[in-house]
């Protein structure tokens, strides 16, 4: 990853696993905005993340303070932004894992529809196709059970018509 200060970045520095984490991928240039009081790290795309430190703790983890409780304050907001970061990538798995199912199913009702229209004859085309959808949607509703599996926030998907 290659790293460009803008302003004083005060020999802020990030572990490649902690930009892994946030989502950074290998050579990708990536802004970082450091002053007293908080740390910005810009991808590309111009989205950022941020993290507010008070000034003595911004100070704390400039200078490498160790003993300081402020040191123990910065760490504990990291973590904190670790979680989140977590929690959002999980978020987005269960929001992809629930559309794809959705797509599926809408697959399954026109289907439907077109079999309507064939007086409900399958022919082996119709067939082939009906037999594909109910594997992928039973694949697509175990995957999108196993990821909701202690999640409790509402999952959002478009209605069928």
């Amino acid at each position: 990853m290659k790293l460009r200060k803008i302003g004083n970045s005060l020999g802020t520095t990030f572990t490649r696993d902690a930009l892994a984490t946030a989502g950074f991928t290998e050579n990708v240039e990536l802004d970082i905005v450091a002053t007293p009081g908080e740390i910005r790290l810009h991808p590309p795309a111009g989205a950022a993340i941020r993290i507010e430190f008070t000034a003595q703790e911004a100070e704390s983890l400039f200078r490498g303070n160790i003993d300081a409780d402020f040191l123990a304050a910065a760490r504990i907001k990291l973590r904190e932004m670790e979680v989140r970061m977590q929690h959002d990538v999980r978020r987005k798995d269960i929001q992809r894992l629930a559309n794809s199912h959705q797509n599926v199913v809408q697959a399954q009702v026109n289907l439907g529809r077109q079999l309507q229209g064939n007086k409900y004859e399958f022919t082996p085309e119709l067939k082939s196709r009906f037999e594909t959808l109910v594997v992928q949607e039973q694949e697509a509703r175990a995957a999108l059970n196993t990821a909701l599996k202690g999640w409790t926030e509402p999952v959002y998907v478009q209605p069928i018509w």
